[in-house]
């Protein structure tokens, strides 16, 4: 019977635990979107490169470097 009650104050705790971390990742998201110089959705290397760092941003600046990278990768695989 004791037991039962233990898992039930775990449960509670793990909810709790749940809920505050559902409150700091909705804060961090509203902070994302109150940095981003563009309306959202519309985030473009174009607004990185003029200082935005949203996850839009970053995301379209990450994805340029991979190809970038590709690109070279695939250059020094011919020339070899």
């Amino acid at each position: 019977m004791a037991l039962a009650g233990a898992e039930d104050l775990q449960l509670v705790d793990l909810d709790a635990r749940q809920d505050e971390l559902a409150r700091t990742l909705a804060a961090a998201a509203a902070a994302e979107r109150a940095k981003a110089l563009h309306p959202a959705g519309e985030g473009h290397l174009r607004w990185y490169r003029r200082g935005c760092r949203c996850s839009e941003c970053r995301s379209a600046n990450t994805a340029l470097r991979a190809a970038e990278r590709a690109r070279t990768a695939s250059r020094e695989k011919v020339a070899a």
